[in-house]
């Protein structure tokens, strides 16, 4: 999906998906989704996170690779 989003599918690939989304509800509507996802992601570009999430996202990572899990 997200190469066709993109625009780097092959012509026929891109036709085969198109006609796919235009029959099933379910992948339109994840399609949809995405693109909504990608155009908020770009329109808000780069935002440093605040300190303190950062440490917990790295904490959390090397807690991960060590194995443990928190609920």
């Amino acid at each position: 999906m997200n190469e066709f989003l993109d625009g780097e599918l092959s012509m026929r690939r891109a036709e085969t998906l198109e006609q796919h989304l235009a029959g099933c509800e379910c992948c339109a509507e994840f399609a949809g989704d995405l693109r909504r996802a990608i155009a908020t992601c770009r329109r808000l570009g780069r935002v440093a996170l605040p300190r303190a999430v950062q440490a917990r996202a790295r904490q959390r990572v090397r807690d991960l690779l060590a194995g443990h899990s928190r609920g």
